[in-house]
């Protein structure tokens, strides 16, 4: 049985995207562990629809009770939740943006945090991920300006909440921060160096 890797990019910069070469190198350096790998390969950058009014009402019904509009409008969410249960590792690709994350980071959000498919309340009134177990995340995030896992680094706090929240508890930050600064080569080798010792 194949081992699938869910790999997600977010930067709508081509070659020249750090994030998108250093996601690249997690998956190499998976792929060099193991020859069972299946890997679906999803950029986000091209666009993902945001939550709507139709899309509420598919949230908050039955599944049974969707009309063709409403069912139309919920098929992208479904398939996103499809691909992150289905996979055992997932490799994400976040870049700063005004410090948090790109819109289309914040639309996969929306799109995959959904009550009684990736989440559920329990009877108590808490919230538990329903997401299956034994998941591991790595998450890349690079940064112009901002140390990653600094005061100001929210995109690194937000995306592991979000994965924390659906009961993905395993993930690895791997930080490549304030690039456009004096440090910046050192901190991409840095991040290179923790990539290749995964």
């Amino acid at each position: 049985m194949s081992h699938k890797i869910l790999h997600i990019d977010s930067s709508p910069r081509g070659e020249e995207s750090v994030s998108k070469k250093l996601t690249a190198q997690v998956v190499d350096r998976l792929k060099s562990k193991r020859t069972d790998l299946e890997i679906n390969h999803r950029d986000i950058s091209t666009g993902l629809p945001f939550v709507g009014p139709e899309t509420l009402v598919g949230y908050f019904s039955a599944p049974a009770d969707h009309s063709p509009e409403t069912k139309k409008a919920v098929a992208t969410s479904d398939q996103l939740i499809k691909e992150l249960i289905e996979a055992d590792t997932l490799v994400m690709g976040v870049p700063m943006w005004n410090f948090h994350v790109p819109a289309m980071v914040k639309a996969w959000v929306d799109l995959v945090v959904r009550a009684n498919f990736t989440f559920k309340v329990t009877d108590e009134g808490n919230y538990e991920g329903i997401v299956p177990s034994g998941k591991k995340a790595y998450l890349v995030v690079t940064t112009g300006g901002v140390p990653v896992g600094s005061d100001m680094d929210m995109t690194s706090k937000y995306i592991v909440s979000i994965l924390n929240f659906v009961g993905i508890s395993d993930v690895t930050v791997i930080g490549a921060g304030a690039l456009m600064g004096p440090q910046g080569e050192e901190v991409l080798k840095a991040a290179e160096t923790q990539i290749a010792s995964l």
